[in-house]
């Protein structure tokens, strides 16, 4: 028994001589080591499977947009932005469902200012929250950086012809209906374009081509800009220009046709037009006709009294042409050939007071006129300039679109202030400035103070700042 114990003893020795030695393989120890990298894995898994659901979460909302269901979108980026309400893709697929739904873009616009635009997709809903306000000169600025991304974009292409519209500036409006036109599925509403810049610049004949053009594509006229009623009787218009009547009362004829039964108010002009071709075909009969028809619709259209007074005084009947012209004599948006038909009236029944203070009236409407015709010749010459960009504004008061008035008169302000050789420029600005601000049309500064030189070098400002009443 001592032996055995002995050996033990011995064993025990050498086995501890053994693990001290530095060729003895080491024991396994615990490690924790082990445990964390277990852990580590499995957060990354879990924070991995998150922002997988969160991407898919976009990608949902992103085809419901390309699907047309914004309503659904919006209720799937409401529930993104409860968890997360700072989260800027939520927020900019937020920002693209208002303007999908057309629903407050204004809304839309403060997304965007927050948190910017990553993609095309983003800055092409920023643009159009830009046109849902008017304000042109924004939108037009952010489609021509999505143009750069994806210059086939039709819809991108359409909707840069209609700021360049609205800004007056059809020279670059034609560039883009061109390119608009001369895409495939896209010709008859490019055409359309066309048709209207063509009007627009009283080329009736390119016009008239352009509206066939527009006929060869969509023969029907239909799913365009302007509703098939509107269509024929802009070509019976343009048609009338160039002198074909004919053609003209027909087109015109097809446009009423569409309205029937009830022909609505809108068909005021047609039946005006129409009577203008019946007098152009000597067909005096139906010209009144035609003139009555919309004297029915409006009875204080001004174009048809006119016509029907005109036609009493080459008859001999000034009493029956003042009948007709009276009711119109105080109307503030009288136009010149109205006003020139009115003092041939008093001239006829020898009134001459009256005759004398229409006269003068009549001189003035054509400088209005006139002026009119040179402010658009700077939008068409000149766009980028100072004075274009003063049209634009006063143009954007005069037609309540505040948003677009408000960021040229900004940045108008801005070019010019403190800057001597814009002086001339400043106090109109201003004064355009605070119309906008305020939104009151009735601060809009007068047409004859615009500082415009004409090519003589004179000030296009004559005699009264406002036509005198007569």
């Amino acid at each position: 028994m001592a032996a055995t114990e002995s050996n033990a003893e011995s064993n025990a020795a050498r086995d501890r001589a053994d693990a001290d030695s530095p060729d003895a393989p080491t024991k396994a120890k615990p490690s924790y080591r082990w445990h964390i990298l277990i852990v580590v894995v499995g957060v990354g898994i879990v924070l991995g499977g998150v922002v997988y659901l969160q991407e898919l979460r976009y990608q949902e909302i992103d085809q419901l947009l390309k699907d047309g269901d914004a309503r659904q979108a919006l209720s799937g980026t409401v529930k993104m932005l409860t968890d997360r309400p700072s989260d800027p893709r939520a927020l900019a697929l937020q920002a693209r469902c208002l303007v999908a739904m057309e629903f407050n873009p204004l809304k839309a616009i403060e997304i965007f200012d927050q948190v910017g635009a990553s993609k095309k997709e983003e800055l092409h809903a920023w643009a159009k929250a830009y046109m849902l306000t008017n304000n042109w000169s924004a939108a037009l600025s952010l489609l021509t950086r999505v143009r750069e991304l994806d210059a086939e974009n039709a819809d991108v292409l359409y909707e840069t012809t209609i700021c360049h519209l609205r800004m007056g500036d059809r020279g670059e409006a034609l560039v883009t209906a061109e390119r608009f036109a001369a895409m495939k599925g896209h010709e008859a509403p490019g055409y359309m374009f066309i048709a209207t810049i063509a009007t627009d610049d009283d080329n009736y004949r390119r016009a008239v081509l352009a509206f066939e053009k527009v006929f060869e594509f969509e023969p029907e006229a239909a799913g365009l800009q302007l509703a098939p009623v509107e269509i024929y009787y802009a070509y019976g218009r343009a048609l009338l220009a160039i002198g074909e009547a004919e053609r003209a009362r027909d087109a015109l004829l097809k446009s009423l046709s569409l309205t029937l039964p009830a022909p609505p108010p809108e068909a005021y002009d047609t039946y005006v037009t129409l009577g203008n071709a019946f007098t152009q075909l000597g067909d005096g009969g139906k010209a009144r006709t035609a003139w009555s028809s919309a004297l029915a619709l409006n009875e204080n259209g001004q174009e048809a009294r006119q016509f029907l007074a005109n036609s009493d005084l080459k008859a001999g009947r000034p009493g029956a042409a003042l009948a007709w012209i009276a009711p119109v004599e105080d109307r503030p948006d009288l136009s010149a050939a109205t006003a020139y038909t009115i003092q041939r009236v008093y001239q006829a029944l020898d009134n001459a007071e009256k005759a004398n203070k229409w006269r003068r009236l009549v001189e003035q409407l054509r400088k209005r006129d006139d002026l009119n015709e040179m402010l658009d010749n700077v939008l068409g010459n000149s766009p980028n300039s100072v004075e274009a960009m003063l049209v634009r504004a006063y143009r954007s008061v005069e037609r309540a679109e505040w948003a677009q008035a408000r960021a040229i008169t900004e940045a108008l302000t801005i070019q010019i202030g403190g800057k001597e050789k814009y002086a001339k420029y400043q106090d109109y600005t201003r004064a355009l400035s605070k119309a906008a601000q305020e939104q009151s049309a009735d601060l809009l500064p007068s047409l004859f103070d615009f500082p415009l030189e004409t090519p003589a070098g004179s000030s296009v400002r004559e005699g009264e700042s406002k036509p005198p009443a007569p």
